[in-house]
């Protein structure tokens, strides 16, 4: 069986935000908190990020330095 790499279509918007650690723009993931409370981190260090979320189409992510495939 082949599998295919699944593009990620014009629609889709990816989280960002600066992440101070790393001292740069990161994608993010939702961490829980003990009380079930939601926490932006940082994919590369972890560390919780304080600052505005953007929410960005695939085209922008790439040009932060990600790559889409």
């Amino acid at each position: 069986m082949m599998i295919m790499p699944e593009i990620a279509p014009e629609t889709a918007t990816f989280p960002i935000a600066d992440c101070e650690a790393c001292g740069k723009t990161v994608l993010t993931w939702i961490a829980l908190g003990p009380d079930g409370g939601e926490t932006r981190c940082c994919v590369h260090c972890d560390a919780p990020l304080t600052g505005e979320l953007k929410w960005i189409s695939a085209a922008d992510l790439e040009e932060t330095g990600y790559d889409i495939g």
